[in-house]
């Protein structure tokens, strides 16, 4: 009996496991084998190909049986998701076998040797290449010597099914058809098309009731006349299924063709299998699982040293940012605080004496300051590079614990791409750099309204009591009595005596060291404002560097946990291949 290429069926696992053998060798990435020992893999695998190709199994041979009008044809086509039986395949006569068949298969020789008149029709549907269709006549239709014929046809035949309508399941026909196939029950099938004519959206419950019913109605009548049967053992349950072959997909949930198709596919894998042995092909195939077998435990062992390195690194989150806070506070602290200082809003808050403080203040400390109006470059400052010794410390670290053991070298070269200190330091370093930028560009406070009155109302009330002073109490009681000009220019010029004299001299000296003292609490008030302020900015830049600093260790969990991801997908694909096997 000819057959046909088992690489064109769907259900073919060992080709299936070849392809995917195949395909995992061509994707590299290996651990355990080199270049030379894949190349080897390769040629074995195409050796075992050309032997799958030349194996030859037997098709499923499968007869359609059932009355004019049931949709046999139909229901062909569905499990040919094609068009194999067309309307213009009419029976030459009444007595004919139609044959449907891929055009690449070769009808099987109990078709040429047999008495039964047939009619043979190729299609191209892939779908049913491995099936032979088979359009039985009704038994009504045949002659007695074309009966026999007949029958001798169906005794060649790997499955019968049976194929009915809601209007004829019950035909006498049918029944007395399946009293004399020549088949064990075990290999009938019933199906009952059309069912789509009971159904009605509106009425989905009763519809549903009304499919159940006459299902069940078949299904009682096909079990009397299969228990009538010499071969039937036992209580017969018939393998029934209710659809409807026209309905598009999806189908609806009482729709059983798929299940059906399921099942005749499911035959038509178990057949391979037994051609599959016989031709002592998996005994063959270990040659390939074996590599397979050795590069399992090696990614395994590997999964096992990545999941150590995340670890240690999620051990390491909190000393990392605790170390990275400490330096980054401190540096800021020292570099960038001074420099908010310089550059806020200046003396423009104060005036008066308080601004001559600030002044004088600001000039003594300028003599020999350093100029600080550069922004740093944040990845050369000394003060930072204790964390880029950080960074080496952890990758040393690791790739001690990935040379320890014998590991696969690839873990070596895949640690040292996702902890590359040099790219994590200059990443980290520019995302400082832009943030210190932003930080020393933004926009000053301003002049403190509150410390701006309190200057206007302390000077006022210091002027005020020198002019109270200057003027003597018995002047100032006078204008309080007698107000009027003259006892205001009374006042005016008795201040002005007062002040050529030494009482005069003596307030001057007084009123002056008021003001210079209430300058300096003014000064040192502005000063307390601005170091909170500039202290403030400092503990945003610092948490802000210090999010980029964990940043740079979060790229290394999820470097790890792309590998690992990595490694468990390689790891899967490899289990499902070996596991194929068993």
């Amino acid at each position: 009996m000819s057959g046909v290429n088992m690489g064109s069926t769907l259900h073919r696992s060992l080709q299936q496991n070849l392809d995917h053998i195949r395909r995992f060798v061509r994707e590299g990435g290996w651990i355990s084998l080199d270049s030379r020992d894949r190349e080897e893999l390769e040629q074995t695998a195409a050796g075992f190909q050309t032997r799958l190709d030349a194996a030859r199994d037997e098709l499923l041979c499968a007869g359609f049986l059932g009355g004019t009008g049931v949709g046999k044809s139909s229901l062909m086509n569905a499990l040919a998701q094609a068009e194999v039986a067309g309307t213009s395949h009419r029976r030459p006569y009444t007595d004919h076998i139609l044959i449907y068949h891929h055009a690449q298969v070769e009808l099987p020789s109990f078709v040429h040797q047999g008495q039964a008149a047939w009619a043979e029709h190729a299609h191209q549907a892939e779908a049913v290449k491995d099936i032979l269709l088979c359009d039985l006549p009704d038994f009504d239709s045949l002659r007695p010597e074309n009966k026999e014929a007949v029958l001798g046809f169906m005794s060649n035949l790997d499955l019968l099914v049976w194929v009915a309508s809601p209007e004829k399941y019950a035909d006498r026909s049918l029944h007395s058809a399946l009293g004399q196939a020549p088949k064990a029950v075990g290999n009938f099938y019933f199906v009952l098309n059309k069912m789509d004519r009971l159904w009605d959206r509106k009425k989905a419950e009763q519809s549903l009731d009304q499919m159940q019913r006459v299902t069940e109605h078949f299904r009682s009548l096909l079990a009397q006349t299969l228990a009538r049967r010499a071969d039937a053992k036992g209580n017969v349950f018939p393998r029934l299924f209710a659809v409807s072959a026209l309905e598009e997909r999806p189908h609806s949930a009482w729709n059983q063709l798929s299940q059906f198709r399921d099942v005749l596919f499911a035959r038509r894998t178990a057949k391979q299998v037994e051609a599959i042995k016989a031709a002592n092909l998996e005994q063959e195939m270990a040659a390939l699982y074996q590599p397979l077998g050795i590069e399992k435990e090696r990614l395994e062992q590997s999964l096992a040293v990545v999941r150590q390195l995340q670890e240690e690194v999620e051990a390491e989150s909190r000393p990392w940012t605790q170390d990275g806070e400490t330096v980054l506070a401190s540096w800021v602290e020292k570099r960038i605080k001074p420099m908010l200082i310089q550059q806020g809003p200046g003396l423009a808050p104060l005036f008066g004496p308080a601004r001559l403080v600030g002044v004088g203040v600001r000039e003594w400390r300028q003599r020999g300051a350093k100029d600080l109006a550069s922004v740093p470059d944040v990845g050369e400052e000394p003060g930072l590079l204790g964390l880029y010794s950080r960074m080496k410390h952890l990758k040393n670290r690791l790739l001690t614990l990935v040379l320890r053991n014998d590991n696969p070298r690839f873990l070596g070269h895949a640690l040292e791409e996702a902890a590359d200190v040099n790219r994590l330091w200059e990443q980290v370093a520019s995302q400082w750099q832009g943030a210190v930028n932003n930080a020393l560009a933004q926009d000053r406070p301003g002049r403190w309204p509150g410390l701006a009155a309190g200057q206007i109302l302390v000077y006022a009330l210091l002027i005020l009591f020198l002019f109270i002073g200057l003027g003597g109490g018995q002047v100032w009681k006078e204008l309080i009595i007698h107000p009027g000009p003259g006892s205001v220019l009374e006042v005016f010029f008795s201040a002005v005596e007062t002040l050529f004299s030494l009482q005069g001299v003596a307030a001057l000296v007084s009123f002056g060291l008021l003001m210079l003292g209430a300058g300096v609490r003014f000064y040192q008030a502005w000063r307390r404002k601005l170091q909170d302020w500039a202290q403030g900015q400092g503990r945003i830049l610092t948490a802000e560097l210090t999010g980029l600093w964990t940043s740079g260790l979060e790229e290394v969990k999820q470097n790890l946990e792309l590998i690992h991801s990595r490694l468990s997908q390689k790891l899967q694909s490899l289990d499902a291949i070996l596991a194929s096997r068993e």
